[in-house]
């Protein structure tokens, strides 16, 4: 069982935004988060989306193939960032309700797999030490 330390000196505020306040989350997701051997069982999603997201932000398709996992996690999440701030892209939407799922789902993917379970657990236990403290 892991048990998060929540004595540490530094309370940095990057404890409060995101993992890299924790120096062992920080090393496990640069290495792991570009390591596409931890995508084994997903690169059929990225394979599936993307044509759809290279028409959509008009990258070449040759560049696209060439893309990890990662990259074309990167693509989307610029998609999806461009679609929420309501900016077009092409006149027609290059994707169909399924592959715009699946798309989501290649972010939720990447956003879990950058972390071990352990790693996961700690990072957390210190994000959410302030809305824990607040409550």
């Amino acid at each position: 069982m892991s048990v998060p330390i929540t004595t540490f000196a530094d309370k940095n505020v990057n404890d409060d935004v995101s993992y890299n306040g924790c120096a062992y989350g920080n090393d496990q997701v640069s290495s792991r988060r570009y390591e596409n051997s931890n995508y084994n069982d997903y690169w059929w999603i990225a394979n599936f989306v993307r044509d759809p997201l290279a028409e959509a932000l008009g990258v070449d398709y040759a560049t696209m193939d060439n893309c990890t996992l990662y990259q074309v996690y990167d693509y989307s999440d610029a998609y999806v960032a461009m679609e929420f701030e309501g900016l077009k892209f092409v006149e027609e939407n290059t994707f169909d309700n399924n592959t715009y799922l699946e798309m989501r789902t290649m972010q939720k993917i990447e956003l879990v797999y950058m972390f071990t379970r352990d790693t996961r657990r700690l990072v957390f236990s210190r994000v959410m030490r302030k809305p824990l403290e607040a409550m």
